[in-house]
């Protein structure tokens, strides 16, 4: 097995970007979203798809992760658990700490300092204990509140790497993997069944496990040779597919039981788009080739985290006296980016790098991918 995939950071980086693009100008392209013309439909998907960024993300790190614990597993013949969790914990949660506490601390103490008095409707030990999406799930996203819930994803993966390796250390990866894709189907199935609100379907663990169960499914058959075997033009399908069902999204979520069943058709496309990147020998459009998407990898947790954040600053006024709201809007998601990149650069050194450095003294005997 391979110890490093280079098209999973070119991954990353592609679907931080779409997060990105929503949160920051998604809110100014609005009015040309929508309509059922071509262009819109493309402004939809560069600018209002930043679930779907969230969602490769669960299905990339479903497949990377349940790869270093079945290769854990196969060079050293057990799953080393302590060790597991240990690694994970330096790489999410100074990071993660560092949000929480800002979010729920300093923020509202520089409100408090500005004359702004705002009341936290979100629970801080919902966030600070990794159950943060069972608030979103109780209550919904409020709105400028973006800061805080932006943990909502990591909460869903702790939770889901809590009790993952567990299985893994007895039993074939592909039957946990696949009941456990079952059993977030089921879930969402019995949801809609009984008129569940619709927060349940995006952000309940159950919910999202169906993802990381396609990341994990398709890891449990990497060593496969029907990989290579794939001809490119069936790529092309792939890919085919993923697009028709975000440029058509409207009409798809339109359908009877889509809301059951359309999250894991998407999951399975990308799990598809993971093999491709990652496991054929000839992609059809190989982005581990692309240096600055994969550069970005790295920096791309950071950036995720940082930029709600960055969204607080004054940057209106900037702008203000700009022509128009597109080149206002622009104008401010340039400063905005700018502004995240520089603190994620700071991030990545002083809060990640020291961490990783830690991280690195319980990593197994080859060179550890990159998480």
């Amino acid at each position: 097995m391979k110890p490093y995939f280079p098209a999973l950071d070119a991954l990353r980086t592609l679907a931080c970007l779409l997060v990105f693009a929503t949160h920051v100008l998604g809110p100014t392209l609005l009015p040309w979203m929508a309509g059922p013309g071509l262009p819109a439909r493309c402004l939809r998907l560069l600018f209002d798809s930043g679930w779907i960024g969230v969602q490769v993300f669960f299905v990339l790190s479903g497949f990377l992760i349940t790869h270093l614990l079945l290769r854990e597993r196969s060079q050293q013949g057990r799953v080393d658990l302590p060790a597991f969790y240990l690694r994970r914990a330096l790489r999410i949660w100074p990071m993660f700490a560092l949000v929480v506490a800002a979010g729920f601390g300093l923020i509202p103490w520089i409100q408090r300092c500005l004359g702004v008095h705002e009341e936290i409707r979100e629970s801080f030990w919902a966030y600070a204990l990794f159950l943060g999406n069972f608030d979103l799930v109780r209550h919904g996203l409020f709105e400028g509140q973006l800061f805080r819930t932006i943990t909502w994803s990591l909460a869903v993966e702790e939770q889901f790497y809590l009790v993952w390796p567990v299985l893994l250390r007895r039993g074939h990866a592909f039957g946990w993997a696949l009941l456990a894709w079952g059993v977030s189907l089921t879930a969402r199935a019995w949801w809609w069944k009984q008129g569940a609100a619709t927060p349940l379907f995006f952000f309940h663990t159950l919910a999202i496990t169906g993802d990381l169960a396609c990341g994990a499914l398709l890891a449990a058959c990497a060593g496969l040779p029907l990989w290579q075997r794939v001809p490119r033009p069936a790529w092309g399908l792939v890919h085919a597919g993923w697009l028709g069902a975000l440029l058509f999204r409207a009409e798809l979520e339109g359908l009877p039981l889509w809301l059951v069943w359309g999250r894991s058709l998407l999951a399975v496309l990308w799990a598809l788009v993971i093999a491709e990147q990652c496991l054929a020998s000839r992609p059809l459009l190989p982005l581990a080739r692309c240096t600055p998407l994969v550069r970005g990898g790295p920096f791309t947790y950071s950036v995720y985290l940082l930029h709600p954040f960055a969204m607080l600053l004054p940057f209106d006024a900037w702008v203000a006296g700009w022509p128009g709201p597109v080149e206002r809007g622009l104008g401010r998601a340039v400063l905005v980016g700018l502004t995240t990149l520089g603190g994620a650069l700071l991030a990545r050194r002083v809060v990640e790098q020291p961490a990783l450095r830690l991280k690195k003294r319980w990593e197994g005997p080859t060179p550890p991918a990159r998480s």
